[in-house]
């Protein structure tokens, strides 16, 4: 599980990362950078936008559900721990490289990884 637990926090840092970098800082540009976040998490997970506010100046916010999974196995892997870790940027619009990031409960009824593994556990950014 700490595999899928690292990975999941690597995919948060990554996605802070992007928002704090964004250019131009204006509401298109960001919403584009937030639009492309989602993706594979290593292959082996999914990342969820769970909602935007993003206005034409002042404070913006996305929040976000990241899965990792983790396998065993030798030529064919197969899937055993699913983590969920759920997440919430908010920055100046002004001064994007303020950007934070905090820990945010998971909204019940998320859907599970689609190959049949349900999440196992929800994690934090930190223990």
């Amino acid at each position: 599980m700490p595999v899928a637990i690292e990975a999941a926090r690597a995919e948060a840092a990554k996605a802070l990362e992007e928002l704090r970098t964004t250019t131009p800082p204006t509401p298109p540009s960001l919403d584009k950078i937030i639009a492309e976040i989602p993706s594979d998490v290593g292959g082996s997970g999914g990342t969820m936008l769970l909602s935007k506010d993003i206005p034409s100046s002042g404070r913006f916010a996305a929040n976000f559900a990241f899965v990792a999974q983790v396998g065993n196995g030798y030529l064919a892997e197969y899937v055993q721990v699913a983590v969920r870790l759920c997440v919430s940027y908010s920055g100046d619009l002004a001064h994007l490289s303020s950007v934070g990031v905090r820990d945010l409960a998971c909204p019940p009824g998320l859907p599970d990884p689609g190959n049949s593994v349900p999440v196992s556990r929800e994690i934090k950014l930190h223990d």
